[in-house]
């Protein structure tokens, strides 16, 4: 899929920039804006399905939810940290791409872009739209906050519920979550199609341009999310408690097959394992906090969101507003705990966020093809990140755990 989604990519662009076509960028734009409709299709529906299953389904004994309220706080606080730094660097950081205006917005034009979303909207109407008076309403409007408002609503009701009836609940969200993650993989599968049409366009429109700009994004977001892989290690190991070159001889077999993978769940089972292993960490957390950072924690998310909306809105001439940004601040912060575990993932989910601040989906559709070098540091990145966490929580849980051990010797 990789290879694929690159060469077509690489092909449209090619063909956009050779060909200068109005025409043939025209005939294609059925094709894009087809496979943008399939984007966004599941993905309401599917955000909801998953917050309201996870949540209501969280486990109910003490010690693993006051893990799960520390890991989730942990969790939010470094993304809260991590998307403010985007916010402030990303602009800078991209600044050198220089694109021609009229350019710009003849590809703004060929764009489909929500102007009611792109106008800039006072803080009290932003504050007032989060709560739904019609969930419904909101959810056929691809109004993203208010139905993630809504779903948690729903799912501390759900809490409430004897235990068949919660239970009852949990798995028929789940169920459905599951089928439209089906879809989903269907739409992933079409990427290479959706991606030339959208590309043509590009080429088109900013000609050699686009390339440079392209390899220049490619590299900002690299560079970052690499970094931010190297300095965890540290972190890691004075929350750890252990040498810098223990936790990398941990840390080494599992970032190996994330990379290749391009998966930092297929290195989670090598990941648990070593640490087991290898370092002084509690077994629930070992256990417990590992597994839920890798369905729930993908740290590289507050880096790499602002940071490609930064870039979309750069490639099609346009300036968020502060309203703007606050939205999509807030929602990289809750949509990042709910990545569905495929290819591309992140970026489905962002599809209503982007409606929501006014920012072409065709951009999305060019952050996927861009991603498959950037994804491959972010999957060890966020491997490292599952880490970090469960060293940060395993000092507080050991003598929770130490009660539990002593009162079932057996383990």
């Amino acid at each position: 899929m990789t290879t694929r989604v690159t060469l077509a990519l690489i092909l449209g662009l090619v063909t956009g920039i050779v060909v200068r076509s109005s025409a043939l960028s025209a005939a294609l734009e059925p094709i894009g804006t087809l496979w943008l409709n399939a984007v966004r299709m599941p993905v309401i529906p599917l955000v909801a399905c998953l917050l309201i299953a996870s949540v209501a389904g969280a486990p109910d004994t003490r010690q693993v939810r006051g893990l799960t309220v520390r890991a989730i706080l942990f969790f939010a606080a470094v993304t809260t940290v991590l998307v403010l730094i985007a916010l402030l660097a990303g602009p800078l950081l991209l600044s050198p791409i220089q694109l021609d205006p009229s350019a710009t917005a003849a590809l703004r034009e060929s764009a489909k872009i929500d102007a009611t979303s792109a106008q800039s909207a006072s803080l009290k109407n932003w504050l007032t739209t989060l709560i739904p008076a019609n969930p419904i309403r909101a959810a056929a409007e691809g109004a993203l906050l208010p139905m993630i408002v809504f779903s948690l609503l729903y799912a501390a009701g759900a809490r409430t519920l004897n235990p068949e009836a919660r239970q009852r609940q949990v798995r028929f969200f789940d169920g459905v979550a599951s089928a439209l993650l089906g879809v989903v993989r269907w739409v992933v599968w079409a990427a290479p199609v959706g991606v030339f049409a959208l590309s043509v366009t590009l080429g088109t429109q900013l000609g050699g341009a686009a390339l440079r700009a392209a390899a220049y994004y490619i590299a900002v977001l690299t560079g970052l999310v690499a970094g931010l892989g190297v300095l965890l290690y540290p972190v890691t190991a004075v929350l750890a408690g252990v040498p810098l070159g223990l936790l990398a001889r941990t840390l080494l077999p599992a970032q190996a097959v994330t990379f290749s993978a391009r998966s930092s769940v297929a290195g989670l089972p090598v990941l648990i394992a070593n640490v087991r292993a290898q370092l002084p960490l509690p077994e629930t957390v070992v256990g417990y906090i590992l597994p839920l950072s890798a369905g729930l924690f993908k740290i590289t998310a507050g880096l790499a969101w602002p940071i490609g909306a930064f870039f979309v809105a750069k490639l099609y001439g346009l300036t968020l507003s502060p309203a703007q940004l606050a939205t999509f601040a807030l929602g990289t912060l809750i949509l990042s705990f709910s990545i569905p575990g495929i290819p591309s993932g992140g970026f489905l989910v962002q599809a209503p966020l982007y409606a929501a601040t006014g920012l072409p989906l065709e951009g999305l559709g060019v952050l996927i093809a861009l991603d498959a070098i950037p994804d491959m540091f972010k999957g060890v990145s966020n491997l490292t990140g599952y880490l970090t966490t469960a060293a940060a929580l395993g000092r507080r849980a050991a003598p929770e755990v130490g009660r539990e051990t002593a009162a079932h010797p057996s383990g």
